[in-house]
C-alpha cells in the first residue's frame, strides 16, 4: 500500500511539474544589478565630479529615487527630464533608460552618498543602491560600497566552502 501511494503522489509530483504557470518564467534570467546598472565615478578638468549610470537594455531608473545625501542643495546636480512612465507601486513617474549623466560642481566637497534604485521591465525591482563617495580636496574620488555590498562582494570573492565554514562557525 505505502508503495502504491508513494508511485502516486510522484506521478503527480511530475504531472503538476509540468503544468505552466502565470509566476515567474524559468527561463527568465535578470542582470545582477550592478551590471543592471553600471555606476561610474569621473573627476573631469576643473575638479568638476561626472556621474554616470550605463543602464542595460530592459531595465530604468527612477528619477524620484536619485539621493544626493550629505550634498549642499547649492551643489545638487540638476536632473534632466525622465520618460514618463505608470508605475504600479510609485504611479506616475519619470524614469531614465540607456544613460544618465549627472555633473558636481568642483565646489561640492566632502563625503557624500549617492543612493538609486531601479527596475527590470519584466517586473523586477531591485532594492535601493548606494555608493560613498569622498569628494575631499584631494585630486581622487574614493568609492565605497555600502556595508552590505562589500559583505556580498567579499562572499562572491571566496571559495564556496570557506564561505561554508565561517557561517557553520558564525552558527555556532
Amino acid at each position: 500500500m505505502r508503495v502504491v501511494i508513494l508511485l502516486l503522489s510522484l506521478f503527480c509530483a511530475s504531472v503538476f511539474a509540468a503544468l505552466p504557470f502565470d509566476g515567474p518564467r524559468a527561463d527568465e534570467e535578470f542582470l545582477p544589478v550592478d551590471q543592471a546598472f553600471v555606476f561610474d565615478v569621473q573627476q573631469q578638468d576643473g575638479d568638476a565630479t561626472t556621474l554616470s549610470w550605463d543602464i542595460a537594455p530592459g531595465y530604468y531608473l527612477y528619477r524620484q529615487r536619485l539621493k544626493f545625501i550629505g550634498l549642499a542643495d547649492a551643489h545638487a546636480p540638476e536632473l534632466p527630464m525622465g520618460l514618463a512612465h505608470e508605475d504600479e507601486y510609485f504611479g506616475a513617474s519619470q524614469i531614465y533608460r540607456d544613460r544618465l549623466q549627472l555633473s558636481l560642481p568642483a565646489e561640492a566637497r566632502g563625503r557624500i552618498e549617492v543612493q538609486w534604485q531601479g527596475c527590470a521591465d519584466a517586473g523586477l525591482c531591485y532594492p535601493p543602491q548606494s555608493r560613498t563617495l569622498d569628494l575631499g580636496g584631494g585630486g581622487a574620488i574614493n568609492v565605497a560600497q555600502a556595508d552590505d555590498l562589500a559583505l556580498l562582494d567579499g562572499l562572491q570573492q571566496q571559495a564556496l566552502w570557506l564561505s561554508m565554514a565561517v557561517f557553520f562557525g558564525l552558527g555556532l
